[in-house]
Order: C-alpha cells, then sequence, then structure tokens
C-alpha cells in the first residue's frame, strides 16, 4: 500500500512538472513571438526606433534567458524525480526478488526451529506435571505414614504410662487431688 501510494504521488508530481515545463514552454513561444514582432516593427522604424529595438531586445532576451532558465529548472526537477522512482524501484525490486527468496527460507527455517523448540518445552512440561504429581502423591504418603505412626507412637506411649487399674493403690486419692 504505501508503494501504492508513493507511485501515486510521484505521478501526480510528474504530472505537474509536465504541465509546468508545458506553460513555460508556452510563455516562452508567446515571447519569443513578441522578440520576433518587434525586430519586424523596429526594423520598419527609423534610426531613432532602431536604438530602442536593441534596448527592447536586450530586455526580452534576458526575460528569454530566464524564462529557459526556469525551463531548464523544471527539466532538472523531473529528471531528479524520474531517478529518485527510479532507485526505489530497483531497491524495491531487489528486496522482493533478489534476497526475497533467502529470507523466506530462512524466515522458514527459523519457525521450524521455534516449533521444534515449542514441542520440546510442551514435553518437558509434560514430564515435569508427571514428577510433581508423582511427588506429590509420594509426599502425602509419607505424611500419611507419619500421622499413623505418630497415633500409634501415642497408643504404646499411653498403654506405657498408664498402669492397669486393678493395680493401682491410692487411685481414688489421686483423682480427688486432681479432681
Amino acid at each position: 500500500m504505501v508503494f501504492a501510494f508513493k507511485e501515486a504521488e510521484w505521478k501526480q508530481e510528474r504530472k505537474k512538472l509536465k504541465e509546468e515545463v508545458k506553460t513555460l514552454g508556452k510563455n516562452l513561444e508567446e515571447k519569443e513571438e513578441k522578440i520576433r514582432e518587434m525586430k519586424d516593427r523596429l526594423v520598419n522604424e527609423k534610426d531613432d526606433e532602431m536604438e530602442w529595438q536593441l534596448l527592447g531586445t536586450s530586455f526580452l532576451m534576458g526575460r528569454m534567458k530566464e524564462e529557459r532558465a526556469r525551463r531548464d529548472e523544471a527539466v532538472e526537477k523531473w529528471k531528479q524525480l524520474y531517478l529518485a522512482i527510479k532507485t526505489e524501484l530497483d531497491e524495491l525490486i531487489q528486496r522482493t526478488h533478489g534476497n526475497g527468496l533467502y529470507w523466506r527460507a530462512e524466515d522458514e527455517n527459523m519457525i521450524q526451529e521455534l516449533k521444534r523448540e515449542l514441542r520440546d518445552k510442551e514435553q518437558n512440561i509434560e514430564a515435569l506435571k508427571a514428577q510433581l504429581g508423582s511427588v506429590e502423591t509420594e509426599v502425602y504418603r509419607k505424611q500419611r505414614d507419619i500421622d499413623i505412626l505418630r497415633q500409634s507412637f501415642r497408643i504404646m506411649s499411653h498403654k506405657k504410662k498408664a498402669p492397669p487399674i486393678s493395680s493401682c493403690k491410692g487411685f481414688s486419692k489421686k483423682l480427688l487431688w486432681l479432681s
């Protein structure tokens, strides 16, 4: 789109420059025609008028040189525009056709490499999730085993500390004393 926009802009500028060259050419022809008419009139007039003709001619020649300079300047601008367009087009063609295939292949290789990396990382994530799951179940089992062992230890330690009721003398006194 940018290229199409620039191309349209260049065409408009080229059209303007062509119109300017045409108008300058018409102005130059009109001035030259006036000069010819003045020369014709001055040739027919007497010596006094000859001096006037020389002055008028020199003035018109100066104007004609200015017009020619403007026309040459417009032509030079047009040439520069043409060269700029040509250079940009050549660069664009070189980028799209010359190196474009290499870039596409390079991009395609990079895409394939990134896909492989993604696949490897996904597999790695799945393996780590499975490992995490097994570690969590192992931790849960160990905690359960520890809880069972604690309960067993409490039961065992309680049995060792508590003497049988029949063998305790003064058990009633202890109860009274505790309450």
